[in-house]
């Protein structure tokens, strides 16, 4: 039911009932059938017409905060398009400041972004794929549901970074620094962690198959329910990581110093 005809439905009823409770009220006074009814039509006038004032106010007020929120939209979207176009066109995006910014939704797709600083910005729905952010500063970005497939990151730095649900397919994160980042349900089949700094990373459910994690560092990570079938893991610290009901081709006992789960 769309919304004028319900509020049109609620004030009849509303009406029916004001008439049917002033009729009774006024007989039970003592008023005769004729003046109570002159009365009663009276009042409920009277009350109908304060409560359609106020329906209507309040119908007003919602379309001018649809509006509100539809210009809020789109000069956030005009905002990002200025953005993309002046990333694309800088010599040097690494001198832009980008730092806490909402870019979600942004396409940098194979944008050259060595050594950019995102810290703290909204990157959240973005796509970055085969996008090159060697050495980039995204430390609490926030990149949920971002793709990234191909990307390169050797040397980013994503401590505290939360990427839920993000594609990181075949990207290149040698040597980065994701500790204590959020990467629950990720998607990281085929990337390479070599030399990755994942302390106390929450990989819970993430996608790790044939990741090659050689001589990464998850020490306390928490990889439940990952999935890391065929994954390198020579040389890995997995020390005091949570890998319950994780999927792993055999014992960790052989892989740096064993995981443990909690």
């Amino acid at each position: 039911m769309r919304p004028r005809y319900a509020v049109a439905f609620v004030l009849a009823l509303l009406n029916a009932s004001i008439f049917t409770w002033l009729w009774g009220f006024f007989r039970w006074w003592g008023i005769s059938n004729d003046r109570a009814s002159d009365v009663t039509n009276l009042a409920a006038g009277i009350i109908s017409s304060a409560i359609v004032a106020s329906a209507v106010l309040m119908l007003e007020s919602q379309n001018r905060m649809r509006e509100l929120h539809r210009a809020t939209e789109e000069k956030a979207s005009e905002s990002k398009r200025a953005l993309q176009l002046q990333i694309a066109l800088h010599p040097q995006p690494a001198q832009l400041s980008l730092v806490g910014l909402d870019m979600s939704g942004i396409n940098l797709k194979q944008k050259d972004l060595r050594g950019v600083n995102l810290a703290e910005s909204d990157l959240s729905d973005a796509v970055l794929d085969r996008a090159d952010l060697t050495g980039a500063t995204l430390a609490r970005c926030k990149l949920d549901r971002a793709s990234l497939r191909e990307a390169r990151l050797s040397d980013a730095d994503l401590t505290f970074a939360r990427l839920r649900g993000a594609d990181l397919s075949l990207c290149d994160l040698t040597s980065a620094r994701l500790n204590a980042a959020d990467l629950s349900s990720a998607r990281m089949v085929g990337a390479e962690l070599v030399r990755t700094d994942m302390i106390s990373a929450v990989l819970a459910g993430a996608d790790l198959s044939n990741a090659d994690l050689t001589g990464a560092n998850l020490h306390g990570a928490d990889l439940r329910h990952a999935n890391l079938t065929h994954a390198k893991l020579e040389g890995a610290n997995l020390s005091e990581a949570k890998l319950d009901v994780a999927i792993l081709d055999g014992d960790l006992a052989s892989h740096g110093d064993g995981g443990g789960g909690a």
